[in-house]
This record gives C-alpha cells, sequence and structure tokens, in this order.
C-alpha cells in the first residue's frame, strides 16, 4: 500500500481472508480479488487527490467565516429592531395627537361594596 494511501484505506496491506484451502478454487477467485483491491487503491488514491488539491480549511479562515455569519446575524436583528422602534414612535406620535387611545381595565367592584 502507498505510503500516503494508508491513513485513507486504513492499512498497510490489502489481505483477503478465509480463502479456500484448494489452490484451484483460488486461482479462480484471485482475479476478482485483485481487481476489489486495485478498486479500493483507486478510490483511496481519488480521494487523496480531492483532498490534496482542496485549499486547507484553517482555524483563521474557519474563525472569519463565523465571524461574516455572526455579523450578517446581528445586522438582521439590527434591522428587525430599528423597524419595531419606528413602529414604536409612529404609535406614540399618533397617541399624543389623540389618533389612538391607549385602555386599561378598570377594576371591578364587588357588589357588597368592597
Amino acid at each position: 500500500m502507498p505510503e500516503e494511501l494508508r491513513n485513507i484505506v486504513g492499512a498497510r496491506e490489502l489481505v483477503e481472508k478465509d480463502l479456500p484451502s484448494d489452490a484451484r478454487k483460488r486461482a479462480r477467485l484471485a482475479l476478482g480479488i485483485i481487481n476489489g483491491f486495485l478498486a479500493r487503491i483507486d478510490a483511496a488514491r481519488e480521494t487523496y487527490q480531492a483532498h490534496k488539491n482542496a485549499p486547507d480549511l484553517t482555524l483563521s479562515v474557519a474563525a472569519k467565516t463565523l465571524f461574516r455569519n455572526t455579523l450578517g446575524t446581528d445586522e438582521k436583528k439590527s434591522a428587525s429592531t430599528a423597524v419595531m422602534m419606528a413602529e414604536h414612535d409612529q404609535i406614540v406620535q399618533r397617541q399624543a395627537a389623540d389618533e389612538i387611545g391607549i385602555f386599561t381595565r378598570r377594576k371591578r367592584h364587588d357588589q357588597r361594596g368592597c
């Protein structure tokens, strides 16, 4: 197994276990086993190349991405807070101009006068 692929495959060697004791049966199975090994090595090599060609995600890049996402969330919250404050100001102005009133519940007095 090539050195660079060992961590991907998880083995230093590819070994087929539980082979029949008869040499003729082993010979018939050999081509399929070898093709299976080659397929595993090819898949590991593709994975290795993909990781090798991909840019490393460093801690700095991850932190910057998180910071950028957090800023986006904060900006959305700030925008909704600004809208709520503007609506609040409009309600207060309409109340001051007696366009709307705010009613409160009055306490009911007991029939007995308590």
